[in-house]
């Protein structure tokens, strides 16, 4: 769903990675999200001070996600269903760490303002709006019905059937019925 992930939140993905490469490592972490996400612009902005630029930043490269920032970024979008949001933000990016974050990224977290109260009075003040976020183009009617599929499934809900089908239902019991009355047995 990365289609549905806000500007702001790619970014700090593209810190993430270029922090881990400016280390000499292969895997992203948790912790470097943590990082990433620390003093970043958008909606998690009002929780730390803002970050320095950074200088010369360039692209990063044979760098992938470790089991633990899999499932950071899973539970993100997890986050953003439950909030019936129609993006992945850093607000969403944040609440992941905070609630399934290693400990000590919780500590470092928590010692920087992310605490767990002040995430959930983020999500609230937001209310699944985005925020001062914005995706990188209007989302395509595909896109809108694959995101919907996606975000109930991920809370648990059953597919109805589709409108029409009810009444076409209720229409052909009524005929049945009434030619078993009108015919008899």
């Amino acid at each position: 769903m990365i289609e549905r992930t806000t500007n702001e939140a790619r970014a700090a993905l593209q810190r993430m990675a270029l922090l881990t490469a400016s280390e000499g490592r292969r895997e992203m972490t948790p912790q470097d999200l943590a990082a990433a996400l620390a003093g970043s612009p958008g909606n998690t902005a009002g929780l730390w001070p803002p970050a320095q630029a950074d200088a010369g930043a360039s692209a990063a490269t044979g760098v992938a996600f470790d089991q633990a920032a899999k499932l950071v970024m899973e539970q993100a979008f997890h986050v953003a269903a439950q909030e019936r949001a129609g993006h992945v933000g850093t607000e969403h990016l944040l609440a992941a760490l905070v609630r399934i974050g290693p400990p000590e990224v919780v500590a470092w977290l928590d010692a920087r303002g992310a605490t767990a109260d002040a995430v959930d009075a983020l999500l609230a003040g937001l209310a699944g709006g985005p925020g001062v976020e914005r995706l990188t183009a209007e989302p395509s009617r595909a896109d809108e019905r694959r995101w919907r599929r996606a975000t109930a499934h991920a809370r648990g809900e059953t597919r109805m059937l589709p409108a029409l089908i009810v009444p076409v239902l209720l229409v052909t019991t009524a005929i049945v019925v009434f030619a078993c009355c009108l015919w008899g047995p």
